[in-house]
């Protein structure tokens, strides 16, 4: 069978249920009200729903990635943040992952960003996005952006010393992004970044994989001389919450 109808068999009885690979044990179930798109991409499965609660629904792998009611939580948190830990300055910022364009939307809010640059790896989130969430795709029009389709991993390698904001807004550590969660990536991350810049990468909410939190934590430590966990509430989230480290080479 193709991996899309394997995709449409979380839903049962007009319920989505997440996979519990990452949270074992755990699942979040939302209502389908109607399926809008439901495909398989060169790297993973590719999910659209719409819900009455949330509105637009995104799924990769059968993990929830954004939903139209609460994405701007997640957005916010992640990019003003760090953006804000910094003097205002002209500015190159680099996100990794995001091909939903929500991230971008925020960055380009700030007037001392020159140029943000956008690699994704997977072009169909971006074409599904432009398509179902067009609130948040508008980012990907915004004059400042400049896209690359492609590996972020391969691409650090190519571009040292030249970002004052990394941000990592890859999808779960299952798939895709499973090379976005180790010391090798945060080496590279590193590399990349201007004297003081500063490195944003999402993770689980504190109750929820506590010692796999604590433990990129440390690794986070022993890349940069500081960072910090903090989270954020997102009812569409497991737990309702997630959290986010922050790494800074000052």
């Amino acid at each position: 069978r193709r991996r899309a109808d394997l995709t449409m068999d979380a839903i049962q009885k007009g319920w989505f249920s997440e996979n519990d690979l990452l949270w074992k044990g755990q699942k979040m179930s939302y209502r389908v009200d109607e399926v809008l798109h439901s495909s398989r991409s060169s790297f993973q499965d590719v999910l659209v729903f719409r819900n009455n609660r949330y509105g637009n629904v995104l799924a990769l792998d059968d993990v929830v990635q954004c939903t139209e009611t609460d994405e701007f939580a997640y957005q916010e948190m992640m990019v003003h943040l760090p953006m804000f830990c910094l003097p205002e300055s002209d500015k190159k910022i680099l996100v990794i992952g995001g091909g939903d364009g929500g991230v971008v939307r925020e960055v380009v809010k700030h007037r001392d960003v020159i140029q943000c640059t956008l690699c994704e790896i997977d072009k169909t989130v971006i074409d599904v996005s432009k398509r179902f969430f067009p609130n948040m795709a508008v980012g990907l029009d915004s004059e400042k952006l400049s896209l690359f389709i492609g590996d972020g991993f391969e691409f650090l390698k190519n571009h040292i010393g030249e970002f004052d904001v990394i941000i990592t807004d890859c999808s779960d550590e299952k798939g895709p992004g499973e090379l976005l969660f180790n010391e090798a990536y945060f080496d590279l991350v590193k590399n990349s970044l201007r004297p003081n810049g500063i490195h944003v990468t999402h993770d689980d909410g504190p109750m929820l994989n506590a010692s796999e939190n604590f433990s990129r934590l440390e690794f986070s430590l022993k890349v940069f001389p500081s960072a910090q966990y903090y989270y954020i509430s997102i009812p569409s989230y497991p737990a309702g919450e997630l959290g986010f480290i922050v790494a800074s080479k000052n």
